[in-house]
């Protein structure tokens, strides 16, 4: 198993300002790992995580991080 953990300290204090909870979902944590001969890779949607705090703004900056982060995984596992 691996636990990568990333983060741009810009963008969480950009998403911070509008909604300072979200600094307890920095820096984002991808995670590989192996099942039953298969690998998997694991990471949470920053967007789907901040959707609860009803903040346009921030909400939109997660969504772009998570389109960035997932085009990094898609590319990693080609």
């Amino acid at each position: 198993m691996i636990r990568i953990i990333a983060g741009n300290p810009m963008i969480m204090r950009s998403m911070a300002q509008s909604v300072p909870a979200a600094g307890s979902y920095a820096p984002i944590t991808i995670l590989i790992y192996q099942f039953d001969g298969d690998v998997f890779v694991c990471y949470d949607s920053l967007a789907s995580l901040l959707a609860v705090y009803d903040s346009t703004e921030a909400w939109q900056i997660a969504k772009d991080l998570d389109k960035k982060v997932i085009g990094l995984i898609e590319s990693a596992v080609r």
